[in-house]
Formats: structure tokens, C-alpha cells, sequence
């Protein structure tokens, strides 16, 4: 029986090689224009229609992060339960939405993992205390020092 392809080291797939040339490349921007952001400042009930559609500045990655250009964002319950109050927004005004797909479009210094081009996907969680009960039960959904 033949052995199963061993996982590339950093775990991700590459967009083929003409990836600039596919029809689902994105058209480069420059990196002034603004985007457009569904914006929340006030927590409040999604029937009074919290989030507002706002240009904001394009981002400039740091050291070690990349730019996405997102093609596609889910917006799920807990995005709800945030614009709504029932979980604390650490940080307001905040742009919902935590399940991401996208292309990078840029990297700032020392950021060697992905490429102009590359298709990545985001989840929610970027890191936890890995010590708290939580944790250890394999919940780290629930860390209190999730970021």
C-alpha cells in the first residue's frame, strides 16, 4: 500500500505557479487607497443596525505580519454576540468578522512564510496562555487570555 504525500513543513497549499495571471487573482491596489469596513463603535442590539460602512486607511504590516486582501469573511454568532453586548469587545471601534480568506497582498519586514499571492486562511484564535484549565482540557475557545 502506498505511504500517503508527507505535509508540506509549514502546513499550507500554494495557489499554482501562474497564480498572478488567474482570472481569481486580485487586481492589485496601491497601498493609499482606503477599504471599505463595517465598522463597530457601540455595542448594541443588531436590530438597531450597529455596524457602519466606513473607508479606512489600508494597513501597513508590521514586522513579521502580512496584508491580506480578503475575498471572503464569515460572520458568525459570536460576532453577533459581541455587536450586541453579550461578550466584551476588548477593543472598540472593531471591524467583525473572524473567519477569513484571502490572498497576502503585502509583508512587512522578517515576514518570510508567505508570499505576495499566496491564498491563506484566518481562524479566530491567534494564541492562548496554553496553561490555564482551559487549555489543558483541550478548550482553549474559553482562555481568558486568548488573543
Amino acid at each position: 500500500m502506498p505511504r500517503p504525500a508527507p505535509p508540506n513543513d509549514d502546513h499550507r497549499t500554494r495557489l499554482p505557479a501562474a497564480r498572478h495571471e488567474s482570472p481569481q487573482a486580485p487586481t492589485p491596489e496601491r497601498s493609499d487607497d482606503p477599504l471599505r469596513a463595517c465598522i463597530l463603535k457601540r455595542q448594541t442590539p443588531i436590530e438597531s443596525r450597529p455596524l457602519q460602512t466606513v473607508e479606512v486607511a489600508r494597513p501597513e504590516p508590521g514586522p513579521g505580519e502580512v496584508r491580506i486582501r480578503v475575498t471572503a469573511c464569515g460572520v458568525c454568532r459570536t460576532d453577533l454576540h459581541v455587536i450586541e453586548g453579550d461578550l466584551r469587545a476588548a477593543n472598540l471601534p472593531l471591524v467583525p468578522g473572524h473567519q477569513v480568506v484571502g490572498v497576502v497582498e503585502a509583508r512587512g519586514a522578517g515576514a518570510r512564510r508567505y508570499r505576495p499571492g499566496d491564498r491563506v486562511g484566518i481562524a479566530w484564535l491567534r494564541g492562548t496562555c496554553g496553561a490555564c484549565g482551559y487549555c489543558a482540557a483541550g478548550r482553549e475557545n474559553l482562555c481568558s487570555e486568548s488573543v
